[in-house]
């Protein structure tokens, strides 16, 4: 998966076609993780392919003539649809082709994204599905707020974005965004990226909502959460319904890998503490997470990696119950069990992390 092997094997003299993760596998997803479909990975936007040289430095310079060229790979494992994998594979697939055909001195990627419009249209014409930069920015498509909020947006390709307040589908003629949104009232903003040919990228619809500080509570406690498990071949929450759960084992943090074969579901509850008052952001790849008693993350039979469910959500300072549900089975094709454990938050603008363990506490 990276270039190690293919460097070796040409500083050897033997003839090698370069196909590292890191640049070459366009089954990674192109943008934010929080705007695209599900992806084994994130991460690879359009630049980052079309900036990769399968000739590297590290090989002799006598000897890059073995370097044959660069090879994208097309995993489909989550492309289940030939239009998904249409729109995993274009535009990084002329990417790929220019910087296979074209000397690296002569390689200009501002020339590559304005030759590159006009080949959409060709695109278009061909009826082939292809990805266009999502707008990026907000954490989440839902936003808390306690007296007011700001949208910032932006795109991987700096192409404009209109965008609606008033719930419909923004068109070509919709308000073009030029400034941050400054929102102090609950209102849907739904937004798209505008190529020059006028078609949208798939709509971006973000909620925003006005919510009070949700109380922490004043509830002594101590170190670790709790652990609890169920037995049975589940794959709703709903299956939940009337189960009988173990007696609660105390652990101090979410690491844990039940084997594959270990039906049934797992329970954590307990607390964890923020140290400030404001809005937070949350996501998980369980099933569901509750903070104090309300659904914030809800995976309900869906198939979930990286996080991609997300939610904000305003908190007072302190500590605050959690009930985390993960179902050990095989859940829209994926073993939950392979999914990072836990839920990740964070204040607004930070990236979301695991809380610490002598933060959480039963």
């Amino acid at each position: 998966m990276g270039e190690e092997g293919g460097i070796a094997a040409a500083s050897m003299g033997h003839d090698v076609i370069m196909t590292p993760s890191k640049w070459m596998y366009i089954d990674h997803g192109q943008g934010a993780v929080e705007t695209e479909p599900i992806a084994i990975r994130f991460g690879l936007p359009l630049e980052k392919t079309y900036s990769y040289d399968p000739k590297s430095p590290k090989i002799p310079e006598n000897l890059r003539h073995h370097v044959l060229g660069a090879q994208c790979n097309m995993w489909t494992e989550y492309a289940v649809t030939p239009e998904y994998t249409e729109y995993l594979l274009y535009p990084r697939m002329l990417a790929l082709a220019e910087l296979d055909w074209t000397p690296k001195e002569k390689k200009d990627y501002n020339s590559f994204t304005r030759r590159l419009d006009n080949q959409l249209i060709r695109l278009d014409m061909h009826h082939i599905n292809y990805h266009i930069p999502m707008p990026e920015g907000p954490m989440a498509d839902r936003i808390a707020y306690t007296e007011n909020t700001t949208l910032t947006f932006h795109n991987s390709r700096n192409y404009p974005m209109v965008y609606t307040t008033d719930g419909s589908d923004p068109q070509t003629n919709s308000t073009k965004y030029e400034k941050p949104l400054y929102l102090n009232k609950d209102v849907t903003v739904k937004i798209a990226t505008m190529l020059p040919s006028g078609k949208l990228s798939p709509v971006r619809s973000i909620e925003v909502v006005h919510e009070k500080l949700m109380p922490a509570t004043e509830k002594s406690t101590q170190p670790g959460i709790e652990l609890r498990r169920t037995e049975g071949n589940l794959y709703f929450v709903k299956d939940l319904d009337g189960a009988h759960w173990s007696a609660p084992k105390i652990v101090k943090d979410f690491e844990f890998k039940p084997d594959i074969e270990d039906k049934g579901a797992y329970c954590y509850t307990g607390y964890f503490e923020v140290p400030a008052d404001g809005i937070y952001y949350f996501s998980s790849e369980m099933d569901e997470l509750r903070i104090d008693g309300k659904v914030i993350i809800s995976n309900d039979g869906k198939l979930i990696r990286h996080s991609r469910t997300r939610n904000s959500i305003a908190l007072q300072k302190g500590k605050h119950a959690f009930q985390l549900l993960m179902i050990n089975n095989n859940i829209g094709g994926y073993l939950r069990t392979w999914n990072n454990k836990g839920f990740i938050l964070a204040p607004e603008g930070n990236e979301l992390e695991l809380p610490k363990p002598e933060k959480l506490t039963h």
